[in-house]
């Protein structure tokens, strides 16, 4: 949103069916809350608190709300940076997350609650219980996913490292997957040998993925997808073609393509850059750099460009000269001001030790 929030869900089941009790027509559907939130609110808890105006109970999410406006490159964030809120029938819970963030370096959105009242609200706890050896698909801190991610995030140290582990399935030989290609970070369903302990095989699991970073979200509107389930690693490409043959003679793929198989495509505005929003370039560098904090300015090539302190982001160049805003901390002016009266003062004693000293040598003489 031009807000500079970024808004994500995951799905939650619901698998204590008397919460439904309380679900009333006298609300809005999920879709329609979440868009309209998206669309007038201006920071995290915002969000949430509007969106969870008339909740209808039905399509129970959790929703992760990014405030890009909290975040400022290379200093720690401390609050309302990451919000979540999760709903069911009737009830919902919201939290500022920036903590959990700051200390664990990533947050984990795995389709179970992270609130633990709502997690045995809705029955997650009576459900693993119920699988005995083979609950721990359905736990929310002994799953599969969550324990790939505690286990990964460490690892990842770039965007591209970012892009591959959200694409990741290597169920032959990952102990996290139990042999199950369900239980990766992207599942494959329809590659289960049938009815398995875990669950039955079906055309189902991750569809694609999305990534971005704000560095070029923010300035350019920009995120990276890929539209195909996962492949690689021993793991074929989905073909509907084969799949039909095999295990569903009436699966109907009118107008998709028959072969999923592609790369990674940037999405983005064809000509937005917060550095020229008016869609012309900065004419000084004291409108450049007062532009936007990402901007600064390059003097070799006289042009305004996406940024920070340390260099122009990705694409751009500069070739000589880069500067940027010196944003002022709160404590810079009573230092400045101290300082100067400390030298001011230092020198007027200095000054007079001497015109004393002068004075009484004369005298003396």
């Amino acid at each position: 949103a031009d807000s500079g929030l970024y808004v994500i869900e995951t799905t939650l089941n619901n698998y204590n069916e008397s919460l439904y009790d309380v679900v009333v027509p006298q609300s809005l559907f999920t879709w329609l809350r979440a868009y309209h939130a998206t669309l007038v609110a201006k920071n995290g808890s915002d969000w949430a608190k509007t969106f969870i105006r008339h909740n209808s109970g039905t399509y129970n999410n959790q929703y992760v709300i990014v405030d890009s406006n909290k975040f400022v490159r290379y200093e720690k964030p401390t609050t309302d940076l990451l919000w979540i809120i999760e709903q069911f029938p009737g009830t919902y819970r919201m939290t500022d997350v920036t903590y959990q963030l700051v200390n664990d370096l990533y947050f984990p959105s795995v389709n179970t609650p992270w609130h633990e009242d709502l997690y045995e609200l809705a029955g997650y706890p009576e459900l693993v219980e119920s699988l005995g050896d083979y609950g721990n698909l359905r736990s929310a801190l002994k799953g599969p996913r969550y324990l790939l991610m505690k286990r990964e995030a460490a690892r990842i140290k770039t965007f591209d490292d970012f892009k591959q582990f959200m694409r990741y399935n290597n169920f032959h030989r990952d102990p996290y997957a139990n042999g199950d290609p369900a239980q990766q970070i992207l599942s494959r369903y329809d590659l289960r040998p049938g009815v398995t302990p875990y669950g039955a095989q079906n055309n189902f699991g991750g569809l694609d993925s999305k990534c971005l970073r704000l560095t070029e979200a923010r300035t350019k509107l920009q995120m990276h997808a890929l539209a195909s389930p996962v492949s690689g690693n021993g793991i074929p490409p989905w073909n509907f073609t084969e799949y039909k043959i095999k295990y569903n003679p009436n699966l109907n793929f009118n107008g998709l393509p028959e072969y999923w198989d592609f790369n990674w495509t940037q999405f983005g505005s064809a000509d937005y850059n917060v550095c020229q929003y008016d869609g012309t370039s900065a004419d000084s560098k004291d409108q450049c750099i007062n532009r936007n904090p990402l901007c600064g300015w390059c003097i070799y090539s006289q042009k305004c460009l996406p940024g920070d302190k340390s260099a122009p982001f990705f694409d751009a160049v500069c070739e000589d000269g880069w500067e940027v805003k010196q944003e002022e901390k709160a404590y810079a002016l009573p230092v400045i001001i101290s300082v100067t009266v400390i030298i001011v003062v230092f020198v007027l004693v200095v000054f007079v030790s001497s015109f004393y000293h002068s004075y009484k040598v004369r005298n003396q003489l």
